[in-house]
């Protein structure tokens, strides 16, 4: 693994059907801190691990139609990671600007679980 640069996980992606309740759910009920505050349709949340809960919400935009989780870890080099993953015979998505700096490249495992990688 550390042919791909792998630093941390990073996030966890959950969409939820109705922002709210999962709000309070997640903080009410499990009791956890909103890193960043939602808004445009997400919150994302610091589960104590270095991993943060992002939550989505599903009506907002292009979204899954069924339930899962995606996973990801931070990368010291987005592009040399894909192209280490393409090697092995991974099909990777092309990387994509997910906000100033930060990039993400997704993928899947052999079951078919969402993961992606990101960063510079």
């Amino acid at each position: 693994m550390s042919q791909l640069g792998l630093t941390r996980s990073t996030r966890v992606i959950f969409f939820v059907h109705d922002m709210e309740p999962a709000l309070a759910f997640y903080e009410g009920i499990l009791g956890l801190t909103q890193a960043y505050p939602g808004g445009g349709g997400w919150a994302e949340f610091q589960t104590g691990n270095g991993c943060s809960l992002c939550l989505h919400d599903q009506r907002a935009g292009d979204a899954p139609t069924t339930k899962i989780a995606i996973f990801g870890w931070a990368v010291e080099d987005l592009d040399r990671a894909v192209a280490a993953l393409r090697a092995a015979g991974v099909a990777v998505e092309d990387p994509e600007v997910v906000t100033e700096g930060l990039r993400a490249a997704s993928f899947l495992d052999p079951s078919g679980n969402g993961l992606f990688f990101e960063g510079p």
